[in-house]
């Protein structure tokens, strides 16, 4: 299976580059570029395109798109218009409903909406940071959530609410991208459970 990889609230650019030098695409977003620069790129994966962009702020847990990368996100949608895509994001632009996920955020999604608007080739973008799955919406674009491969994070919608994790199964996410451009996303858990059993 191919991997991409892309940072997280805790992650340090330079060490992702060492960690994965031996990936094209990471590999390529470091060149020429100064100590902590932003890893970013885009991928073609099954006839689908991926555009992974890095919200990461150092040293903060909040995420944001800046000018810069915006404009880099704005010249990579428009280089492949008629070409279903992905864009992932580590912090969702979106809110979640969980206030101390929501006060770690993506800061000025209305910039990322923006561009995200004017490519409606744009079918699904994809985001983590949440430890659990959901699903959103921005400029017209279904937006979701991961589930965490480790553990879910406790649903407390109440204000301040509650921080804390669950003993839900680990999951992750399926999203099935058609050359016409339509596109379903899966929720799928890990571990044991009971057999199938044929409902035809």
């Amino acid at each position: 299976m191919a991997v991409y990889p892309m940072p997280g609230t805790h992650d340090d650019r330079d060490a992702l580059r060492a960690a994965f030098a031996d990936h094209p695409a990471v590999a390529a977003s470091g060149d020429g570029a100064a100590p902590q620069a932003p890893v970013q790129y885009a991928a073609d994966v099954a006839g689908a395109r991926l555009v992974c962009c890095d919200t990461t702020v150092p040293d903060e847990q909040y995420g944001r798109m800046d000018a810069e990368r915006l404009d880099w996100l704005d010249r990579t949608l428009a280089e492949e218009p008629a070409r279903p895509t992905v864009v992932a994001t580590h912090h969702p632009p979106y809110p979640i409903g969980i206030r101390f996920i929501d006060d770690m955020g993506f800061a000025d999604p209305a910039a990322f909406a923006e561009v995200i608007a004017r490519h409606p080739q744009v079918v699904r973008i994809i985001s983590g940071s949440v430890h659990r799955g959901s699903v959103g919406s921005l400029a017209g674009t279904v937006s979701t959530t991961c589930p965490s491969t480790y553990r879910q994070l406790f649903l407390d919608l109440t204000q301040p609410g509650r921080a804390a994790v669950t003993g839900e199964p680990a999951g992750f996410a399926v999203h099935l991208v058609s050359d016409d451009g339509s596109a379903t996303t899966h929720f799928v858990p890990t571990g044991n459970y009971r057999p199938l059993m044929d409902v035809e």
